[in-house]
């Protein structure tokens, strides 16, 4: 049985023991390194990291200085096609066989891109077997299980820190929804995250968006025979309820 943590960024990672996954393989996404040094983080760090959330509000600076360093403490790392030159540049690579071997970049499909839920076209199950063979429909976390999945032929896959309850950035600027309040900089005219640009209602639909995806990913898994259990730290876990069983972290560590 080969079995692999993938690690999403929510709020309860504040009270999640990442120490227990020392040595074993896991895959952590985006900011994770924010959490680098806290308590419950200061062994921890993934073997394996994912970046397909490019929209992001950080500028691309920062954005490539925080990949350079996942590459350089030499995590296997993950990365859609559009940063190949961006790469390859913050990296100083004079030829393409100069790019770091631990540096592997997917292809993206761009027909789920975003995530609509209630679109004809959103997926009903991951196309792992197409090309391009991944998908980000709803969230880059569901590119991280597909990545544990097909690439480290994972056979049970535990999730943690994928809280549900999404809210919009308030006045305070503060993000409620990652383990750093700083995790998403809201920019001015650039936030799309923050209470006064999202319409009425988008919150709810936004949740319901990453409920339908953890939907997709559960029916996926189950025709690999990859098993996922949410090791989630509740009452954050309560939004997956009825769509993958529960387990204490303490239990499979």
């Amino acid at each position: 049985m080969t079995e692999v943590f993938v690690v999403g960024n929510g709020l309860s990672l504040r009270e999640t023991d990442l120490d227990r996954l020392a040595g074993r393989t896991s895959v952590g996404m985006n900011r994770i390194h924010l959490q680098y040094g806290k308590p419950g983080c200061e062994r921890w760090r993934p073997t394996h990291y994912a970046f397909v959330d490019y929209q992001t509000t950080l500028t691309q600076d920062v954005v490539m200085e925080e990949l350079a360093r996942h590459i350089r403490a030499g995590e296997q790392v993950y990365l859609g096609t559009e940063l190949y030159q961006r790469t390859f540049k913050k990296l100083q690579c004079e030829t393409p066989a100069n790019m770091p071997g631990n540096v592997h970049f997917l292809e993206l499909c761009s027909r789920h891109f975003g995530g609509d839920y209630l679109s004809p076209s959103a997926p009903k199950r991951w196309h792992l077997d197409e090309d391009p063979p991944y998908c980000k429909f709803a969230s880059g976390l569901f590119a991280a299980m597909q990545i544990a999945a097909r690439d480290l032929g994972a056979t049970t896959i535990y999730l943690l820190g994928c809280d549900l309850g999404y809210r919009a950035i308030g006045e305070d600027g503060k993000d409620p929804n990652h383990f750093d309040p700083g995790y998403v900089q809201l920019y001015p005219h650039r936030g799309v995250t923050g209470r006064s640009v999202m319409p009425p209602g988008y919150d709810e639909y936004t949740n319901r968006k990453l409920r339908f995806g953890h939907r997709v990913a559960r029916r996926s898994c189950a025709e690999l025979g990859v098993e996922v259990y949410n090791c989630t730290v509740p009452p954050a876990d309560k939004g997956l309820a009825g769509i993958y069983p529960w387990r204490d972290l303490k239990d499979v560590t």
